[in-house]
């Protein structure tokens, strides 16, 4: 079948047009009925609280934005010896350089976020679709072949001014040598995080100059070649430039220390890393040579703050202590029950929610006895009230049905409604301690059996999710024993997949991406070491059609009820978060992942992020 060429260009930040057309064959064959797409989104309402009359507020959508001042955020953990960039290669818990000092080919496009058309919120954990980006380090990109992606670097974009680049210009060249060095690095792990990327990370360095490299015909775009979907996914829209040519030949860079430090982090994004005390305080300060105006006021060059300090505040009722006192902006990903609280405490504080982008579940190996048996896995399924879950442990404010997809606002598209679900497949999310018993007889457990679930000693919601899974499955004879480790032993459990049962841990939602760090045998994440056939046929066919949102939308409905008869793993509910912010903080509003990377952070993209300092000082802070 022959695959009409898509091609899509950005002008700046101004999206004059989003031109995408794909087709291809899909690998799950078509049914004679087709579903079509349901265009309903659901999306939680943002929630703004009225403060008291007594307290100073600005008027909402009034306030232009205004330069100077502190931006102060907080992480609840020191990333100490995580400085160097290998950690980034080895995905090892990433730094607050990685998010600020750095910047993407493409970013999620503001004009369509929450200060625009609303298309994206950010506030959770979500791999958006091509139709939701805007150029950044590149102006433009096109689709020039099946297997291949171009994109225009653009000019006029400068490194920070400190050694190795010192504020050199940022070139074609330069992204080359960083997609290179992230995917050839000898701390790479990228064959084991992406399988189908397309490429074999494996290769010598003349095999990956052959799929990565300047186009000869253009000087100013980079060549991508390989499985398109991937490409997207993987390198366009996740991935930051950390490295250039200034970093010295390549052949000695892939076996090198990368940066060697923080003092050593370098980038192009509008912030540059100036402190760090261990435990205590990271501090950034204002790029003077930043390339970016911002699209809602195009006359206005950003960044608008002066700085930026992220505190170093482990425990939790301490970071709320913080932003109850104005000592911090920002804090996100609250429960609902912390968020009321500072509500009522600070009826000044803005507010927004959404469903989490973290899943409350947990793994059992299929390849082990008896859960390889897919009766098995049902009727633990059934055994579990979730219902009971959400009312009792939630307080009502979670859900139960989502994955693939989920009612986000970027992604609703993919999802099917639960009433839709054929009865069997309903039955699966509802509590049915019979049923669960017949189907173990079946199976050969008329007694039960026992397994066990490795987690780790600071997880608190998930031993204590788990403790009220033992209840229930106890009533159907099946003995679960929880086998709390030291969160290092655990960890280490979880990647050499040491663990005997199961393993339980936060996991994120989101369409293809979820299937494919979660379900594909040969992914690293793939906790349940599941390798069921549909799931990579689903996989493979959404890949293909992955810039045909109506296409992909339609083989994620036809195989919907299928993907969860297999039961791949347990998952019990996703709660709804908070995101809580200081009435002087402008230019954000309630985003931690949309307007930066894509995986669920607390940082926002802060180059937008403006202070009232006026405000702020007759609010006494």
């Amino acid at each position: 079948m022959k695959r009409e060429v898509a091609w899509l260009a950005v002008s700046g930040w101004m999206v004059a047009a989003l031109l995408l057309t794909a087709c291809a064959s899909a690998v799950v064959e078509e049914k004679a009925e087709k579903v079509a797409p349901k265009e309903e989104v659901v999306a939680p309402k943002e929630e703004v609280v009225v403060p008291k009359e007594e307290v100073v507020v600005p008027k909402k959508g009034v306030a232009e934005p205004q330069y100077g001042g502190t931006l102060t955020l907080m992480t609840s953990s020191d990333m100490g010896t995580t400085w160097d960039s290998n950690s980034y290669l080895a995905r090892t818990p990433h730094s607050w350089d990685y998010k600020i000092a750095h910047e993407q080919l493409l970013v999620p496009d503001p004009l369509k976020g929450p200060a625009g058309t609303k298309a994206w919120k950010g506030m959770a954990s979500i791999k958006f679709g091509p139709e939701l980006f805007a150029g950044n380090l590149a102006e433009s990109w096109e689709i020039a072949e099946p297997d291949t992606m171009k994109f225009k670097i653009r000019k006029g974009v400068y490194w920070q001014n400190r050694p190795p680049v010192n504020g050199a210009e940022l070139t074609p060249e330069d992204v080359v040598y960083n997609y290179i060095y992230f995917n050839g690095h000898q701390a790479s792990i990228q064959h084991r995080l992406y399988p189908y990327f397309g490429l074999d990370f494996k290769l010598n360095l003349e095999n990956l100059r052959k799929v990565i490299y300047v186009d000869p015909d253009d000087p100013r775009t980079v060549v991508f070649k390989g499985d398109l979907g991937n490409l997207w996914m993987n390198l366009a829209t996740f991935h930051p430039v950390m490295w250039g040519t200034a970093f010295g030949p390549l052949e000695d860079a892939l076996k090198g220390p990368g940066y060697g430090g923080w003092r050593g982090v370098v980038g192009t994004g509008a912030m540059i890393l100036t402190d760090y005390v261990m435990d205590s305080v990271i501090t950034f300060e204002r790029n003077p040579n930043y390339w970016k105006k911002d699209p809602l006021h195009p006359q206005n060059q950003l960044p608008y703050i002066d700085r930026m300090k992220i505190l170093i505040i482990p425990d939790l009722s301490t970071q709320q202590a913080a932003l109850r006192t104005g000592k911090i902006d920002v804090l996100t990903n609250l429960k609902p029950d912390d968020a009321r609280s500072l509500m009522k405490t600070n009826p000044e504080l803005l507010s927004a929610s959404d469903w989490s982008g973290s899943v409350m579940g947990f793994h059992l190996r299929h390849d082990v006895k008896p859960i390889d048996d897919v009766r098995v896995r049902r009727a633990l399924q059934m055994a579990i009230n979730r219902d009971e879950i959400i009312n009792d442990y939630y307080g009502g404010e979670a859900i139960k049905w989502f994955w693939p997809a989920f009612p986000h606002v970027e992604i609703a598209r993919y999802m099917v409604p639960f009433e839709e679900m054929p009865r069997d497949v309903q039955e699966l999310y509802e509590y049915h301690p019979d049923k669960a018993k017949q189907l173990l007889a079946e199976a050969g457990y008329p007694d039960g059996f026992q397994t066990s679930v490795t987690v780790s000693s600071t997880s608190t919601e998930d031993i204590e999710v788990l403790q009220i899974i033992q209840a229930y499955w106890a009533k159907v004879g099946v003995k679960l024993e929880l086998d709390i480790k030291d969160p290092t032993i655990a960890a280490t459990m979880r990647t050499k997949f040491t663990y005997k049962g199961g393993y339980a841990g936060g996991q994120t939602v989101g369409a293809e991406f979820d299937l494919f760090v979660f379900s594909h045998p040969a992914n690293q994440w793939n906790l349940s070491r599941s390798n069921v056939p549909l799931i990579d046929e689903v996989y493979r066919a959404v890949m293909k059609n992955y810039f045909n949102p109506e296409e992909k939308a339609r083989i994620y409905r036809e195989n919907y009820a299928d993907m969860h008869r297999a039961v791949i793993r347990f998952l019990l509910a996703i709660p709804k978060i908070y995101s809580l912010w200081q009435p002087w903080l402008g230019g954000y509003y309630g985003e931690q992942s949309g307007a930066r990377y894509l995986s669920t952070l607390p940082a926002f993209a802060s180059e937008y992020a403006w202070i009232d300092q006026e405000l702020k000082k007759a609010m006494g802070r």
